[in-house]
């Protein structure tokens, strides 16, 4: 006896196209994204989020997802196209981060800590111990004050300004990767203005006591002087830096997507 086979089978293939779809750039931009993508988290950890976030999503973008091509090479466009958006807008968030390590290297070089060299879970590179600190916080303030949902809502609004299927705008891509360059190694200066004041007085004044008192190793006296004060300003200044950073991480996740 032959049984007619469902229509619901026959639209499985496409249903299962736009999943993965969503996912593929769901996936790229999460594995960037500071907290989400950090190398000391678990891969089925990484790909579980992507697809509780792809199941959350799917609804909404699902009509900006093209039909499913006929042919293997538009699929595989397709696919590699929304690969290479998600690691593009990813890694434009991920630069953000950027900032807390032009902080650190200046506030260690100021302070007399550039030798205290670590490695950085957020960055997967070896940084002064400084910028280190400050990207864990940055990471744990970004959780605790919920500005990862607006990392989650960056997603969606992804699809409204890179549509599936349509060749993005490079030109726009790379304009903001330059724009977001400069604005980092700004945002950093900023956040360590205070140490490089500090450090040039407590310098210039080593030279002209050094040239005063040429037998003195004054170095040996102003250097662990110079430490407690960079202590001391840090142990004052963490939490404006950090709610400078958390401001401007803000901004840019709002001004990236903007329709």
């Amino acid at each position: 006896m032959n049984f007619p086979v469902p229509l619901a089978l026959d639209l499985l293939p496409a249903e299962v196209f736009v999943y993965f779809a969503i996912f593929t750039r769901v996936a790229a931009m999460l594995m960037m994204f500071p907290g989400f993508g950090e190398r000391n988290i678990p891969a089925r950890i990484k790909i579980l989020v992507s697809v509780v976030v792809v199941m959350t999503i799917a609804p909404v973008v699902r009509p900006h997802i093209p039909p499913m091509p006929t042919e293997l090479a538009p699929m595989l466009l397709l696919i590699g196209m929304e690969v290479a958006i998600g690691l593009a807008l990813g890694t434009l968030v991920r630069m953000t981060t950027g900032a807390l390590q032009v902080a650190g290297q200046v506030i260690a070089f100021s302070t007399g800590l550039a030798y205290a060299q670590g490695f950085d879970p957020t960055q997967g590179i070896q940084t002064t111990l400084v910028g280190t600190f400050l990207a864990m916080i940055a990471v744990t303030m970004i959780f605790t004050t919920n500005l990862h949902h607006l990392m989650l809502e960056s997603i969606v609004e992804s699809y409204w300004v890179f549509t599936p299927g349509a060749l993005p705008a490079i030109e726009d891509l790379t304009h903001k990767a330059v724009s977001t360059t400069a604005a980092l190694f700004q945002m950093g200066m900023r956040m360590s203005a205070p140490f490089l004041v500090v450090g040039l007085t407590v310098y210039m004044g080593v030279g002209i006591l050094s040239r005063l008192m040429p037998a003195v190793q004054i170095f040996f006296i102003v250097m662990p002087m110079n430490i407690m004060i960079g202590f001391s300003l840090m142990a004052m200044l963490i939490s404006t830096m950090m709610m400078a950073y958390l401001n401007y991480f803000e901004i840019y996740l709002v001004e990236l997507l903007m329709r």
